[in-house]
This record gives structure tokens, sequence and C-alpha cells, in this order.
């Protein structure tokens, strides 16, 4: 006598784990990794006095000629998001809820101690901070702590990644994965109103508050670019429909890192160039707008020193 499993045995069940590698996402992951590695080397490390790495070399290295395309960098970040968006959607959807957590803090966890380590390392030899406090930032990295600040900078996106992994852990845990495509779309949906809200002049002050710690831990500030991930992975996976097709355009909207549009919508007079010898322009101007700068989670200063001549 065969054993028919029940509908709740069945959904209960572990689902098997993906083993088909993404070629074409690697290659996308490795591209934005160097946009991001240009952006800091070229242009963050020297025009931002107080980088983690001009604090170590201890003087600028400028590199006025690779600006306007080390200043657009910034950009790797939002497309690591999305990528983030469609990969975990991927593996999520093959795996239950225990598997995936353990992949993700067997993918996550060893890279991040022994980066953190290496850099802990360098901080010891060149930083000019006391060793107690190195030692604080040093274990704040190594437990994952959502809020600056880090070793290093650069580990600002990982709180907001884990983030998004516990809202699909969330999902796979109460066997409900098969809503992840409309809960995502909706964080995209707010995300990106925000993002265009912020763009008007009815409410100035928004884009600041999407800039806070809490709004990216929120997913406020990213959860368009999370999205546009997870509608793509649905995309191809069932097909594209017109709420998905919707989906997409609000969240390519709220995402557009487009600065001349933005100043468009917001209708405001723009700032006059600075003056020679004045060498000062806001950091926003270089990070654009899908990427807010929080001066508590990188250590700089809002403005930073600039040669006119070296603007593009």
């Amino acid at each position: 006598m065969s054993i028919v499993p029940t509908a709740s045995e069945t959904s209960a069940a572990p689902r098997p784990h993906a083993s088909r590698p993404l070629i074409g996402l690697d290659l996308l992951r490795f591209g934005a990794a160097c946009l991001v590695v240009l952006y800091h080397l070229a242009c963050t490390a020297w025009m931002v006095p107080s980088s983690e790495a001009a604090t170590l070399v201890g003087q600028s290295i400028p590199f006025p000629t690779l600006l306007p395309v080390s200043s657009q960098g910034w950009v790797g970040v939002p497309m690591f998001f999305v990528i983030s968006g469609y990969v975990i959607a991927y593996s999520a959807s093959q795996a239950s809820a225990s598997r995936f957590l353990t992949g993700r803090i067997l993918r996550l966890v060893p890279g991040i101690w022994f980066c953190a380590t290496v850099s802990f390392g360098l901080a010891l030899l060149f930083d000019p901070e006391t060793t107690r406090v190195l030692f604080e930032r040093y274990a704040r990295t190594l437990v994952l702590f959502p809020v600056p600040r880090w070793i290093d900078g650069v580990y600002w996106t990982l709180g907001i990644e884990i983030m998004f992994y516990g809202l699909v852990y969330a999902l796979l845990f109460l066997n409900r994965f098969e809503r992840l495509e409309p809960v995502i779309l909706a964080v995209g949906v707010i995300s990106a109103l925000a993002w265009c809200l912020a763009a008007t002049p009815f409410w100035p002050d928004l884009d600041r508050i999407i800039s806070t710690r809490i709004a990216k831990l929120g997913l406020l500030t990213h959860g368009c670019h999370f999205a546009i991930g997870v509608l793509l992975w649905s995309a191809v996976r069932n097909g594209l429909t017109v709420l998905r097709l919707a989906g997409l355009a609000i969240c390519l909207t709220g995402g557009l890192p487009a600065d001349p549009l933005r100043c468009r919508l917001r209708r405001r007079p723009a700032r006059p160039r600075p003056e020679p010898g004045d060498g000062l322009v806001p950091l926003r101007r270089l990070h654009g707008p899908v990427l807010p700068v929080d001066p508590r989670e990188h250590g700089v200063d809002r403005r930073l020193s600039r040669p006119r001549a070296a603007l593009p």
C-alpha cells in the first residue's frame, strides 16, 4: 500500500537546492565590484580627506583624469542589490528555511571575518586611532552589527543585505515563499514612490530621511533595487505579465541614477559652481541620488576638497 503525502506535508518538504551556476550574473557581479573598487580608490580615497584609504596612506593620491569615470562607480552598489534580489529569490525557491539560513551564513561570515581581520591588522599599523577604538570597530564588524562604525566603511551594505535575507527567511520559515513577489513588490513600490516624492519640492527633507540608517535597514532606500531583481527572476521563471512590467517600471523610475532628471523634477535653481580657490563640492554630487551618503556610516564630511580644474 502506497502512502500519499498530504498537501501540508508536500509544501513543508525541503525543495532541492540549486546547483546550476549563474555565470552571467557572476560576470555582472565582477563588473559591479570593479566599479565600486574604482570609485573608492580613484575617487573617494583622495577626494574625501577622512576616508579610510586616505588615513592609511597618509596622503591623497589624486587621479583627476579618471574622475569622469570613477565618480560614477557608485552605481555598482545598486547593481549589487539588484543582482542580490535575483540570486536570493533563485536560491531560496529551491531551499528550505534552514538550508537557506545555513547557506547565507557560510557564504557571508568566513569572507567577512577574513577581510575584517586583514583590515584590522592594517589599521593597527597605519591608522592613528587607538587600539581600543579599532578593536571595538573590528568586533562590531565580526558580529555584523547593523549600525556604524565598522573597521572599514565599506561594510555598510551588509546590514541592508541581511535585512533582505531576513525577509526571505521569514517567508520560508512560515512556508509562504510564494508571497515573496507581492511582498517585495510592495516594498519596492513604497521605496520608489519615496524617491520620486523626494525629487519634488513638496517634501524637500525626504531625501535626508531616506539617507538615514534606519531607512536603509528598513529597505526604504534600496527596496526598489531588490524588487527589480526579484521581479526579473519571476519574469524569467513564470513569464512577463502586465503586473510585473508595471512593477519593474515603477521600481526603475524610483531607482533612476540620472542627476539631470532629478534636478528637473525638483525645479529648484541650480547651485552656482564653486569659485576658483573654493574647491568645495557637495559629496552628493558624486554619489548620485540613489546612493545617499550618511557621514556616520562612511566617516566622511558632507563637503570635500575638490579642485575646480578636476570638475567634469
